[in-house]
């Protein structure tokens, strides 16, 4: 990946730079670019894409028979491609949201920021504000850190799984003196774990998990492993719960 891009490799006359991608990129464009390292101006090369039965199956939601539809040669460009448009657009969904809760913070902060310097705005607003913003200093943080189910298993419930989740922000979020203080990690499993990142959010910036995919099996030991990882880096007073 760290060579993908804007490299060009110069190579002894009658050679040929050899790409070997062994992964399936998640963006189209990511994969054209890695394409491009070889076969530059007029010249020769050669590009070929070896794949891992079990990543596609973990991280691209690829199903067992699609996997062996893939190593049957049954038309594997097309079933390529279209698992891969469905990681693009998942990956752009991920980050229109993130555009969209960063517009929303620096809209939020421009408007308390124009409350607190307007001589026409209320006093007894800005204390109420200013009352809400030390009271939420004063209690203490609790870290929530959701185990969520995305294996196989799980295919026929995860839009249930995704609403359960956008409501629980909403209560979350009910209370603004309480969400003041706490703090959401998520960590996705299957029979691999994977933290959503970043951890430690507000409860107004938890990104939705509809676009992501259920697949692959299921790994317990492997989901706790990683909860550790993100109970490790909290602060240390921090109250924990583990849902």
């Amino acid at each position: 990946r760290a060579f993908g891009r804007g490299i060009d490799f110069e190579m002894p006359e009658k050679h040929q730079v050899v790409v070997i991608q062994t992964y399936l990129s998640s963006m189209v464009s990511e994969e054209t670019q890695i394409k491009g390292r070889t076969a530059r101006n007029g010249k020769g090369g050669k590009y070929y894409l070896a794949l891992c039965a079990e990543h596609l199956e973990a991280k691209r939601g690829f199903q067992p028979a699609e996997v062996q539809a893939l190593q049957s040669g049954a038309n594997p460009l097309r079933l390529l491609s279209n698992k891969q448009m469905l990681r693009t657009s998942a990956k752009a969904a991920g980050m229109a949201q993130r555009k969209e809760k960063a517009s929303f913070l620096e809209q939020d902060t421009k408007q308390w920021e124009k409350q607190l310097f307007d001589p026409a705005a209320l006093d007894q607003d800005k204390l109420s504000k200013l009352a809400e913003m030390s009271e939420s200093e004063h209690i203490r943080d609790l870290n929530y850190t959701l185990l969520l189910d995305r294996s196989s298993s799980m295919r026929n419930d995860w839009q249930k799984l995704a609403e359960a989740f956008k409501n629980f922000k909403q209560q979350l979020m009910s209370h603004p003196v309480l969400s003041g203080a706490i703090k959401i990690s998520v960590v996705l499993f299957n029979h691999e774990a994977t933290t959503v990142v970043p951890t430690h959010t507000r409860p107004s910036e938890m990104l939705e998990i509809g676009h992501h995919q259920a697949c692959g099996g299921t790994s317990f030991a492997s989901a706790f492993v990683e909860c550790r990882k993100v109970m490790a880096s909290s602060v240390s007073f921090a109250n924990e719960m583990v849902l």
